[in-house]
């Protein structure tokens, strides 16, 4: 049964081949006498039927009988580039076309294989004669804009894309090619602006609403970035996309949502990039004062010789009355930069409050040592005067606290308790016309002062 089968088969292989041996000496003859209609016709069955060598050698003689012939060039080409010899089907698509340079469709398939040999700049060039004879060809407009595109010649690629997008709105992946390329050429007006129309036409599309908040983020209008950017799933952001959405949040001082954001982009990429400092100055203006104290140690944990982080954990554990942490990580700070006002500041009043004078009184000293007369300190170098010349009244060291407390007037001079605190020094130094003049002075902004009144009347000037 196997042997009569095999018989069958090499019959059939046998008779087939001797068809195909006459089809190809019946073509031949038909080219030598001119027939040539019917030697094209031979040459196409036979490439319908793969016999793709003896196609083309039907085809060449045809060719070099009847040169001018068009649909022998065409076939020609398909049977080349079926046969996966690209380069000689492109020079009978070329030949083809000067015959007939208006032929659309030879001129698409002709790009077509230029694209796929990536030739894409033979490609567009076919794509752009297209459209120099039809200038709405929609496929063309397409894939012109879509390669110039992909290859990154953003400028060229809006210009056919926004041609295409005139003529057939609501086409996803032409409005995502025209915004993106908007915003790699920093045209961030109309990115947004093809965005928000986009999106008239294909309400909720992810893709699209990203984008829209992304280019209005660009376009520095925050409150729009954050409107998009709250219709996004979590799964459709990219670590940019919660840095970009925490960035607008806190330039909107909505800093509860920056955290959000901020933290997200953090577990989506925790390598990326540092935002310890960013996280902790946000959960400090939100008064979550140990969460700040956590990503400051964090940070110093990363760098630490920076020292914002220990300035900024100090004034984080000085909100929290933490004044021993105040006192460590403020002396750092300072340490570290000795020329910020409020790292000295605060470290004195950290003193201060942990009742240590000496070194309160030395620390607020250093403040007034480091502002010298630097403009915009104005309340540090009032509080700092008044402090020691409290502590100096006190210690009744009045000279002292009478040279402080009248630096302290400089910068409030209708500080009743300054004024008072300074005609209390003069009287307790003996100095009776500066007394009485301080003490006046305590009367004229607060007639009802009975401190000040009886300071008169002990100096007989009432």
């Amino acid at each position: 049964m196997k042997e009569s089968l095999k018989i069958i088969l090499f019959i059939i292989l046998t008779w087939t081949v001797c068809l195909a041996q006459d089809n190809y000496k019946e073509a031949l003859e038909s080219v030598r006498i001119k027939d040539f209609g019917k030697a094209i016709t031979i040459a196409r069955e036979m490439f319908e039927k793969d016999s793709l060598d003896s196609a083309i050698k039907i085809l060449l003689n045809i060719r070099e009988a009847e040169p001018g012939n068009k649909s022998v060039y065409d076939l020609l080409g398909d049977a080349y580039l079926k046969s996966g010899v690209t380069d000689l089907a492109i020079t009978n698509y070329q030949k083809e076309i000067s015959v007939d340079s208006t032929d659309t469709k030879l001129r698409f398939k002709l790009a077509s294989v230029y694209y796929n040999d990536k030739k894409y700049t033979d490609a567009v060039n076919e794509y752009l004669k297209i459209l120099s004879f039809e200038p709405q060809n929609k496929e063309a407009l397409y894939k012109a804009g879509k390669i110039f595109y992909l290859g990154k010649l953003y400028g060229d690629a809006v210009i056919y894309l926004e041609k295409f997008r005139q003529l057939d709105p609501g086409n996803p992946e032409v409005d995502t090619c025209l915004i993106n390329s908007y915003l790699r050429i920093q045209k961030y007006d109309m990115a947004s602006a093809a965005a928000e129309s986009a999106l008239k036409i294909l309400p909720g599309n992810i893709q699209l609403i990203r984008l829209a908040a992304k280019a209005f983020y660009f376009n520095n209008n925050y409150q729009n970035t954050i409107l998009y950017y709250s219709q996004l799933p979590d799964s459709a952001f990219t670590y940019d996309d919660f840095i970009s959405a925490g960035k607008s949040a806190q330039y909107l001082k909505r800093d509860s949502l920056a955290v959000i954001y901020l933290v997200k982009a953090v577990k989506t990429d925790s390598t990326k990039n540092d935002l310890t400092m960013d996280l902790g100055n946000l959960y400090y203006t939100t008064n979550n004062f140990e969460k700040a104290r956590k990503y400051y140690a964090e940070k110093i944990a990363k760098d630490a010789a920076f020292e914002p982080a220990y300035r900024f954990l100090g004034f984080a554990s000085l909100q929290l009355k933490d004044y021993n942490s105040v006192k460590e990580n403020l002396k750092k700070a300072v340490a570290l930069n000795d020329t910020v006002i409020a790292s000295y500041f605060w470290l004195a009043q950290a003193y201060r409050s942990m009742d240590s004078t000496n070194k309160a009184i030395s620390a607020f000293q250093d403040v007034l040592t480091h502002i010298d007369a630097r403009p915009g300190y104005d309340e540090e170098a009032a509080e700092s005067n008044s402090y020691l010349g409290q502590e100096f009244f006190e210690q009744k060291k009045y000279g002292q606290s009478i040279n402080y407390l009248i630096k302290a007037l400089k910068y409030k001079p209708t500080n009743v308790n300054f004024v008072l605190m300074l005609a209390s020094a003069y009287h307790s130094s003996g100095d009776t016309d500066n007394a009485i003049k301080y003490y006046k002075k305590v009367l004229s902004l607060d007639p009802k002062n009975e401190i000040a009144k009886k300071g008169l009347r002990l100096l007989s000037a009432d």
